[in-house]
């Protein structure tokens, strides 16, 4: 059916065309999908082609990377919000739920921050937030050593730049339980995505905004009563109590976790399945407003 088939366009937001994949677009309720570093919306298809069956689903390409062309807006999660916004309004969605992987994440949480009424859930993967705890623990990990790395000016593009398909191998190769999960593809396509340097440094921006964030996420106590859903890799580390205290600690009232089995640190990649089952499971109780999420 038609309603089955990712259909593509471009829209213009500002000084950006943004790419938007879309499929399911005759049921009511939206999810949207936010991809993470190194990748572009592609990281999400296969978890899109189960949930478009029950649900439009939208991703794109962030400001600057992929298919997206302009600027990259400085990499400050709360400016990707607020374009995320205008682009939602743009197609028209009601009811939309926020899914974001990585960075995307971030933005995801941004946007709940920012646009806490206008969405029924926010889902977030694999990601720290800037200035919600564990944070600083993170931060302080040597084994971490890209956040600084790649916050530091132009010299990530001057190193990287030619060099993207080895530079992204690395990542895909230490931090996934098994390596074929994201196949030679995907990681050409991932390369491609961030093959000029504009693209590289708007992924790069990502990380030298992260001081900013966590001063807009610290700014002011949250208080969100809106279902936050937290999901984590289950060979990717990382205190799954930790993260749903600190989302506590800031005013987040509704917070489940979940582990996602046989994956490392790219989820929606490594165990597509098991992704949408949590996801679906969560937003369905979330959105109906019936029952408490599993998982706390």
């Amino acid at each position: 059916m038609a309603k089955y088939e990712f259909i593509h366009q471009h829209i213009s937001v500002g000084e950006s065309s943004l790419h938007i994949v879309e499929a399911g677009q005759d049921h009511p309720d939206s999810l949207v999908f936010l991809h993470g570093w190194p990748e572009d919306w592609t990281e999400w298809q296969r978890v899109m082609e189960q949930a478009r069956k029950t649900y439009h689903v939208v991703a794109l390409d962030l400001p600057g990377v992929g298919e997206s062309h302009g600027t990259g807006l400085g990499g400050e999660k709360t400016v990707l919000a607020d374009t995320l916004h205008q682009a939602i309004q743009i197609l028209g969605l009601d009811t939309s739920v926020i899914i974001g992987h990585d960075a995307g994440a971030m933005v995801a949480y941004a946007y709940l921050r920012k646009f806490t009424s206008e969405i029924k859930a926010a889902v977030l993967l694999s990601s720290v937030i800037p200035g919600v705890e564990p944070w600083s623990k993170v931060l302080a990990n040597p084994y971490i050593w890209h956040f600084a790395f790649h916050n530091t000016p132009h010299l990530p593009e001057l190193l990287v730049t030619g060099k993207q398909r080895p530079y992204f191998d690395h990542f895909f190769d230490i931090l996934t339980k098994d390596h074929s999960a994201i196949d030679d593809a995907a990681r050409a396509r991932y390369a491609a995505a961030y093959g000029s340097q504009e693209a590289l440094q708007a992924g790069f921006d990502w990380y030298r905004a992260f001081s900013k964030d966590a001063q807009a996420n610290s700014k002011d106590t949250a208080n969100i009563d809106t279902p936050l859903l937290y999901l984590r890799g289950e060979f990717e580390g990382g205190e799954m109590d930790e993260y749903a205290k600190g989302f506590r600690n800031v005013g987040i009232s509704s917070v489940t976790t979940a582990r996602i089995p046989g994956s490392g640190h790219f989820t929606p990649e490594e165990n597509p399945g098991a992704v949408w089952a949590e996801i679906a499971r969560f937003i369905g109780l979330a959105v109906s407003s019936t029952s408490e999420a599993p998982g706390e």
